[in-house]
């Protein structure tokens, strides 16, 4: 059975042979033929073809009168092996190539897979197309995470306002794809609150999750600024911002008085007009 490509070893017995140098009288003679890559193989002479499991062996010399009987070697036919591969989420598929091994063939294998820039993240199979003249085998291509970072931004708020809505920019999704394909969404926070006392605050993002997506983060800086008219640094406009001002424009020097709060008006000077100006807000605040 010469359909079996794994065997090694195949014994046939010829019942005439017209070739007397390998046929002697009534002796039996034993020789050894090697299956080549391309099918075919030869002894001496005379050329054994093996076409569809069948060989003949023919001479135009004399005839035998004994049968021939001996063995063929049957080398196994090389391999083709698809070599594993690995890209990121929606880029493009690698050049697919391959390795072969057991002997030489002729000619590029076919190769492919059914994975396409859309495909999730996993395993997909790289095949070579078949071919008679030698084996297959397949190899993998595995499809990373791709890459995304989630970013904050800067942010400023005056002391005593609310935080400000924390916008965040996505850097690295695919195909067209948005923070909607996300299966879980980022969050935002900070450790400022609305009476935290002028400086800045780290704004952190976590939590984000995507079946298709490495995520990584970069924080943002939340900057609370000192109120304006808030001229003793307590957070709030009252009374006591009034009498301090009129106090430093007196010469005096209240306890933490800030100067810069008590220029309203912008002209980097402390005046009357400052201290109308404060008490103007003041005033508009106690209506809300």
């Amino acid at each position: 059975d010469l359909s079996n490509p794994s065997a090694n070893l195949y014994r046939f017995v010829i019942s005439s042979m017209n070739n007397k140098t390998f046929v002697t009288g009534n002796n039996r003679n034993f020789v050894s033929l090697t299956l080549v890559a391309d099918a075919k193989a030869s002894l001496g002479t005379n050329a054994a073809k093996i076409q569809n499991a069948l060989f003949s062996i023919s001479s135009t010399q004399g005839e035998g009168a004994a049968d021939l009987e001996f063995n063929i070697t049957v080398a196994n036919k090389p391999t083709v092996t698809a070599d594993n591969k690995s890209r990121a989420y929606g880029e493009a598929n690698p050049e697919l190539t391959y390795t072969v091994s057991g002997g030489t063939i002729t000619g590029t294998p076919a190769l492919s897979t059914t994975a396409t820039t859309t495909s999730d993240v996993g395993e997909y199979p790289i095949t070579v197309e078949a071919n008679d003249a030698y084996n297959t085998a397949p190899g993998t291509l595995t499809i990373n995470k791709a890459p995304l970072t989630i970013k904050a931004s800067s942010y400023t708020k005056v002391q005593g306002d609310e935080n400000p809505e924390f916008t965040l920019t996505f850097d690295g999704f695919k195909n067209n794809e948005t923070k909607d394909v996300l299966t879980k969404q980022p969050t935002v926070t900070t450790t400022a609150t609305k009476d935290s006392p002028a400086g800045e605050y780290p704004v952190t993002v976590s939590g984000a999750e995507g079946a298709n997506y490495e995520i990584s983060y970069v924080s943002g800086i939340l900057t609370v600024v000192k109120k304006k008219g808030d001229v003793n640094g307590d957070g709030k406009l009252n009374d006591g911002d009034v009498i301090a001002m009129i106090s430093f424009i007196l010469g005096e020097n209240p306890k933490d008085f800030d100067k810069e709060a008590a220029d309203l008006d912008g002209d980097s000077k402390v005046t009357i007009a400052d201290v109308v100006a404060l008490i103007t807000q003041i005033r508009n605040l106690q209506k809300e």
